[in-house]
């Protein structure tokens, strides 16, 4: 089809025929890369076994051998190599000491938390009742005031 497009230089219809056997060719290309990726990761899972099988089974002599070799090269190459070194039992406690000052900072941060909170927990309340007094008060004036005005209205209607 594609060949008869470029030789032709004109407007080639494609068939039902066509469509279906470039789907084909396309399929069959993309089970040909899954079955290559899949043979690649085989391979290499092949290769780490056996160098993990080598490894189990060589003798502690190789394996020292096998290391100084590799910290060799590590050296050549510039990368520095941390030696492996056992832990005291002084840096299990020294770990238990920074941890409990941890947990003591922060158990004085939620302690301040928690102070800021009533406090102001204890603002809102008084400006609560200082809003509930000072209504109370313009409620009792405005009382008196009524009464005053009803008196007055009573002693004009008395006077009349």
């Amino acid at each position: 089809m594609k060949d008869e497009k470029r030789a032709s230089g004109i407007h080639v219809e494609q068939t039902e025929l066509d469509v279906l056997l470039e789907e084909i060719i396309e399929r069959e290309d993309l089970r040909e890369e899954k079955e290559s990726d899949a043979k690649k990761k085989v391979e290499e899972s092949k290769s780490v076994a056996v160098d993990i099988r080598k490894k189990a089974l060589e003798s502690m002599g190789e394996t020292r051998k096998r290391r100084q070799a590799m910290n060799s090269e590590e050296k050549q190459n510039g990368l520095t190599v941390k030696k492996k070194t056992r832990r005291s039992g002084s840096d299990a406690v020294e770990f238990l000491k920074e941890k409990a000052e941890q947990e003591a900072e922060l158990r004085e941060k939620e302690i301040e938390l928690k102070r800021n909170q009533q406090d102001l927990e204890n603002k809102r309340h008084e400006s609560f009742t200082i809003l509930m007094r000072q209504q109370q008060q313009q409620f009792q004036e405005t009382m008196v005031q009524q009464n005053q005005l009803i008196l007055t209205l009573i002693s004009k209607l008395i006077d009349k």
